[in-house]
C-alpha cells in the first residue's frame, strides 16, 4: 500500500549519515526539507489530496484499532457536514452588528433611486461609490480586512495541518519506504513549532483556554477551546466576505 501511495505522495530520500541517527534527527531533516505549508496547500494537486486522506486512514486504523473496513471517505463527510452547518449557521445576534452596515448601504442606494442592480441608473451611480471617499474608503478598508483575515485562517489552518500529517521517507541505504510518525509526535518540533503572530497573540489571549492535548496546544493560548474559536473565525470572516 505504502507503494502506492509514494506514487502521489511526497517522498523524502533520507541521507545515508542520518540512517542510524534515529527518527528524530530524521524528522527534523524531513521538517527542514518541506515547503511552506500555505503554498503547498495552494499547488496541491487532487491525486495528492487523495493519498494524504489514505495515510490519514492508515494512521487511524493504527492508533484507534479500526478494522480494515474503515472508510474513511465517510468519516471525512460526515465531519465536513457537521462543521459547514456550523459555518453557515448564524444565530440572530450575530446579524445584529451588521445591521446598522447593511441599513446605510440601502440607504446610500435609495438615496441615488437605486433599487436593485437592474436600475437604470445603477451603472452611472456606481460613479459616486467610486468617486466619494467616505464611501470609497471604507468598502477598500473592509475588503482589505476581510482578505487578510481569510489568508489568516488558511495560513493558520495549513500550519497546524503540516504538523498533523505522517510523512513518507525513503531509507537512503536500503531504498524502502517507511511512513514517518507526524512531526506533532516529536516534543522537540512541537517546542519549535508556533501558529500565531506575535500581532495575533493578544487576541488569543482574550479567549485564552490552556490546552489539554498536544493537538489542541497547535492552536495556541486557545488550544482548549479548538476548534470553536477558529471555527467561527473562519465562520464570521465567510459572512463578512458575503456582505
Amino acid at each position: 500500500a505504502i507503494e502506492r501511495l509514494a506514487q502521489c505522495f511526497d517522498v523524502y530520500e533520507i541521507p545515508s549519515d542520518l540512517v542510524s541517527q534515529g527518527q528524530d534527527q530524521q524528522a527534523l531533516w524531513i521538517q527542514q526539507q518541506k515547503p511552506p505549508p500555505a503554498w503547498k496547500e495552494l499547488i496541491m494537486p487532487m491525486e495528492q489530496r487523495g493519498a494524504e486522506a489514505l495515510v490519514i486512514r492508515e494512521r487511524l486504523i493504527e492508533e484507534l484499532d479500526l478494522g480494515p473496513d474503515f472508510r474513511i471517505a465517510a468519516y471525512l463527510e460526515t465531519l465536513f457536514a457537521e462543521n459547514n452547518l456550523e459555518i453557515v449557521e448564524l444565530s440572530p445576534l450575530a446579524w445584529l452588528p451588521l445591521v446598522p452596515i447593511l441599513a446605510s448601504g440601502n440607504a446610500l442606494d435609495l438615496a441615488h433611486s437605486v433599487i436593485n442592480a437592474e436600475s437604470s441608473n445603477a451603472a452611472s451611480s456606481s460613479g459616486y461609490f467610486i468617486s466619494t471617499p467616505w464611501v470609497m474608503l471604507p468598502s477598500l478598508f473592509f475588503e482589505v480586512v476581510c482578505l487578510t483575515w481569510g489568508a489568516f485562517n488558511f495560513w493558520k489552518l495549513a500550519e497546524i495541518k503540516s504538523m498533523l500529517m505522517p510523512t513518507i521517507f525513503r531509507d537512503g541505504e536500503t531504498g524502502n519506504l517507511q511512513l514517518l510518525q507526524a512531526p506533532v509526535e516529536y516534543e522537540f518540533l512541537r517546542s519549535q513549532f508556533d501558529s500565531t503572530p506575535a500581532p495575533i497573540k493578544p487576541l488569543e489571549r482574550i479567549f485564552r483556554k490552556d490546552p489539554t492535548t498536544i493537538t489542541e496546544a497547535l492552536f495556541g493560548e486557545v488550544g482548549g477551546s479548538e476548534p470553536i474559536v477558529y471555527l467561527n473565525s473562519i465562520k464570521f470572516q465567510t459572512w463578512f466576505s458575503v456582505v
